[in-house]
């Protein structure tokens, strides 16, 4: 009989890169969720309050593992709508319905009525001496879905019903106006009573701004709802504990060059957003899985090349068509994209653009105009823009992560201060 440790050891799991790096996985990846305590504490402390709440962050920052790992450490019930779903079928009152109809909800709610003006959603909560139970008639999609979560959370639970991805209808109208009156009806007597709150999460950083502008009055929705800190990138130090963890302690892999180099270059082009961070590894590791579990530079130039074409390449082809063509003296919008790509800030100005160029680009922009507020501004322009100005107007950022990254991994500097894209890419 083997000692019961080195039985553990003889026995113990032998993890794939598919079952580690799970860039999309709906569900929290426990063993890989990097903990960020600060917002987990913002969450929580918004959640014990009385308002609703917004969580927002770029795409792939973890705004939806945030959620989901707080909420069920806390024990709180929720059910997600998907805005996509709202757009795709016309309204928010279709997609309540839809969610209800997989839900398996009731268009009929009995309760019980305690008193002159209190009652229980489908009979969950005390029942006093003289109450009296009565169906009452057909209630909207919001109402009955609002019921079933209070049903499934129970008397004293915490419920949230959560709304995904706002970004996908910042520009429809009539469905930001629809979640500006849910907002507003959950102070409605009989709604109120169901005790549900609302958590909207998406990209823009200005939600709070398009919801008021859409029930036309600030202080309506400014009052019933909180926002947390954004859900920025992960710092150096968690993207590389994160992955560390995964290549080292759970996939057991080898190094045959620089780890330390390695994983600051993968901090660098992933851009240190969570979810690339997994993609970026999840390549890495399949290739290095072809190889023994060794990791070397060959491997990793194999995978960003995979890397990109898999991930990047619609980021590639908008970014390239933004490009000087080769011939152009100077080059300097490929300079200015190239710079954007070392640009390290969520929000930058011009004044901050043209301080990288000049300092990346010194011999070939001595002395001469680079014109680089026009340039951004053409960049934020066009049906596939790169960069977006910032509420307030004064500042950039990118529309998507994605384009840094590209912009990081696809353009290089030569010594004679010309920008090219690389070559070999299969788009």
């Amino acid at each position: 009989m083997l000692p019961g440790i080195v039985m553990s050891q003889f026995f113990r799991k032998r993890f794939t890169p598919d079952e580690v790096f799970t860039p999309r996985s709906p569900s929290v990846n426990q063993e890989m969720y990097v903990k960020r305590t600060d917002l987990e504490k913002s969450l929580i402390n918004a959640l014990r309050g009385s308002k609703n709440i917004i969580v927002s962050g770029e795409s792939g920052s973890g705004k939806t593992w945030l959620y989901k790992k707080v909420f069920e450490s806390e024990e709180i019930t929720y059910e997600s709508i998907n805005l996509s779903n709202a757009s795709l079928k016309g309204s928010l009152d279709a997609a309540f319905k839809d969610k209800n109809d997989r839900l398996g909800g009731r268009s009929v709610v009995e309760v019980t009525r305690t008193g002159a003006s209190r009652f229980t959603p489908s009979g969950v909560g005390l029942e006093k001496s003289g109450s009296e139970r009565s169906a009452i008639g057909q209630k909207g999609p919001f109402e009955t879905l609002l019921s079933h979560i209070r049903l499934k959370a129970g008397r004293k639970g915490a419920a949230i019903l959560v709304y995904e991805n706002f970004e996908q209808i910042v520009d429809n109208e009539s469905i930001i106006k629809s979640i500006s009156d849910t907002i507003i009806l959950l102070d409605d007597d009989d709604l109120s009573l169901y005790k549900v709150k609302l958590c909207l999460v998406g990209v823009p950083t200005d939600i709070k701004q398009y919801l008021s502008k859409a029930s036309r009055n600030i202080t309506t929705i400014a009052n019933r709802i909180v926002e947390i800190p954004e859900v920025a990138r992960l710092s150096a130090e968690e993207a590389t504990s994160l992955m560390r963890k995964g290549f080292e302690e759970k996939l057991k892999y080898k190094f045959d060059c620089d780890r330390n180099a390695f994983y600051q270059q993968a901090c660098w082009k992933s851009d240190r957003i969570a979810q690339h961070v997994h993609e970026y590894s999840l390549s890495v590791a399949h290739a290095a899985s072809e190889n023994g579990g060794a990791i070397n530079e060959d491997i990793i130039s194999k995978a960003e090349t995979e890397w990109l074409s898999q991930t990047l390449s619609a980021d590639y082809a908008a970014i390239e068509s933004r490009m000087n063509a080769r011939d152009t003296k100077a080059g300097r919008r490929n300079q200015i994209l190239y710079s954007l790509g070392q640009c390290d800030t969520e929000n930058f100005k011009y004044t901050d653009i043209e301080k990288i160029v000049r300092t990346e680009f010194s011999k070939s922009t001595k002395d001469v105009g680079l014109n680089i507020a026009g340039n951004l501004t053409e960049l934020s322009d066009g049906d596939r823009p790169i960069i977006r100005r910032t509420p307030k107007g004064d500042a950039y950022r990118f529309t998507s992560p994605k384009y840094r990254m590209c912009l990081r991994t696809m353009l290089k500097k030569t010594t004679d201060e010309r920008v090219e894209k690389i070559s070999q890419i299969d788009l």
